[in-house]
């Protein structure tokens, strides 16, 4: 196989007849009478160390017909080569889509050349450093099928692993938002495990592509394009193991207030992008599908002014925009928590360590 940066390349498995039922294995037995193709997605980064068991998990799906594409957003080690040897060596019933991006593109702009390459009705995604069982994708099939292909979103919960892969528990997903629950649905609190998400394309290509750079929250805004299309369903079993490890934003080493100062710019950086892709979209949803959604448009920009001044704040080392930005908050009648909580970010950040550093003691 030919390595082509950029452009996918295509390798079709010497099976392309995908053969009988029972040439497929035990879990197709299950009918679904009409079987849409589903793309299965791993994007991965400098993964080197986990890659070769996600590309195994993606391997071992047993829903067909399915294509695979194994994407590397431009990794600095082997990722991409341990990749390309086992989609050469694969001898599967799937077809098998390899691409690496010419330059890095972060988590947004890597779903975006994912949704440019594939030609699945469902989306199935997964990391480079996670393993998906191999009934996964047929459970999500089952259960968009099963309601009469209405969802627009599906995710299950996930069995959480260390870096070195030991099992650590479960996480379950839920999803109870009403409709029209605006602050709910923004503020990210609808508990969907992104690892474990399976989207219609329909939620990718009504909206279009993402188009804030460093956007890093993309299942944040994800689920809220899928909730505003139709309906979100949960399949209620573990079908992935999540690893949670040092490459997680919220994981990171804190032992100084400036360590913690640089970890709540960056928290703050990741709402501004996931509050400007949400405005992008319910503008679109405005003006182009006139969809009453003012409330919404009013909400988001206050979220985006919000976290803009909290940045400001952990940013500026001036006392003058630091005063400004707790005048705000109090003029802005912002919880006293908040108010208390910047005053004490602004001018007594080492206090404010120790009190965060004896809650996790």
């Amino acid at each position: 196989m030919e390595e082509k940066e950029t452009n996918a390349e295509v390798k079709l498995t010497a099976n392309e007849n995908l053969g009988t039922s029972s040439e497929r294995g035990p879990s197709s037995h299950i009918e679904i009478e009409d079987r849409p193709l589903v793309t299965f997605a791993l994007l991965a980064y400098n993964q080197e160390r986990f890659i070769r068991e996600a590309v195994e998990g993606a391997f071992s799906q047993t829903y067909s017909p399915l294509e695979i594409i194994l994407s590397d957003d431009c990794s600095q080690d082997r990722t991409f080569e341990i990749m390309k040897e086992m989609a050469e060596a694969y001898k599967g019933p799937h077809k098998i889509i390899l691409n690496r991006n010419e330059r890095n593109l972060g988590i947004g702009g890597h779903i975006n050349r994912i949704m440019e390459i594939s030609h699945g009705e469902l989306i199935v995604t997964a990391a480079g450093d996670d393993i998906s069982l191999p009934d996964r994708t047929l459970e999500f099939v089952k259960k968009y099928t099963s309601e009469d292909k209405k969802p627009t979103l599906i995710f299950s919960h996930a069995t959480v692993m260390d870096e070195n892969g030991n099992e650590r528990g479960r996480v379950e997903g839920s999803y109870n938002v009403r409709p029209n629950d605006f602050y709910t649905l923004l503020n990210g609190d609808c508990h969907i495990i992104g690892a474990s998400n399976c989207w219609h394309k329909s939620v990718f290509y009504t909206f279009g592509p993402f188009v804030v750079e460093g956007l890093l929250a993309e299942d944040r805004v994800l689920t809220a394009r899928a909730a505003l299309l139709g309906r979100i369903v949960c399949v209620p079993i573990s079908l992935v193991k999540y690893r949670r490890g040092s490459a997680n934003l919220y994981n990171r080493v804190i032992t100084t207030p400036d360590d913690l100062r640089a970890h709540l710019l960056r928290i703050a950086n990741l709402n501004i992008n996931t509050y400007k892709q949400h405005l992008h979209d319910f503008q679109i949803l405005s003006g182009c599908y006139n969809y009453h959604c003012q409330e919404a448009i009013e909400l988001i920009k206050g979220k985006i002014d919000y976290h803009t001044k909290e940045a400001n704040l952990l940013r500026s080392d001036n006392l003058h925009k630091k005063v400004r930005c707790v005048i705000w908050a109090i003029r802005k009648k912002k919880p006293w928590r908040v108010i208390t909580r910047w005053i004490c970010l602004a001018f007594m950040p080492g206090y404010y360590y120790r009190r965060i550093m004896r809650n996790f003691s």
